[in-house]
């Protein structure tokens, strides 16, 4: 009984021994090797395994190739206090522009509106002074607009208005 033990011991150490290991090993597209005055780096496509590693001066990426990497660069809104809402829509004769604001603090911030058609063009612009703004829209054919609402030369929120006759 020992020397079966043993025997099968033996077999399957002398059999892995033969298995070739493929640890930490990727199959890549390609890769390269590149460096400058500020130093280098190799890098590789089509490895999907990564480590971070951050310290005050930086972080790095190590093994890092993403199937899908998504940047967004200047996302940031600025923090509104105040909300704007458009009503009715579709909008037959008029659209309401109601602020959600004091309508003491509307002269600091200079809300404005700028109305355009489906192709972009200019059809009417004006400053809101007060908490509820009626645009008319009687004058115009039925169709697609935009209404582009500004706080301080800066678009706060944009509405697409449907116009019925």
């Amino acid at each position: 009984m020992h020397n079966i033990k043993t025997l099968v011991v033996i077999t399957v150490f002398f059999t892995l021994s033969f298995i070739k290991i493929h640890a930490q090993q990727a199959l890549l597209t390609t890769g390269k090797d590149a460096g400058g005055v500020g130093g280098s780096v190799s890098y590789s496509i089509g490895q999907v395994d990564y480590a971070n590693f951050s310290s005050d001066s930086g972080r790095i990426s190590l093994g890092v190739q993403q199937p899908l990497v998504i940047i967004m660069v200047g996302t940031d809104e600025p923090e509104s206090t105040f909300s704007i809402n458009a009503f009715p829509n579709p909008v037959k004769v008029a659209i309401n522009l109601k602020l959600d604001v004091e309508s003491m603090t509307l002269p600091k911030n200079k809300f404005s509106y700028a109305l355009y058609d489906i192709n972009g063009k200019l059809l009417a612009t004006q400053g809101i002074n007060d908490v509820l703004t009626v645009v008319s829209m009687e004058e115009f054919t039925s169709g697609i607009y935009l209404l582009r609402v500004k706080q301080n030369d800066a678009e706060f929120r944009t509405f697409k208005l449907f116009k019925t006759n």
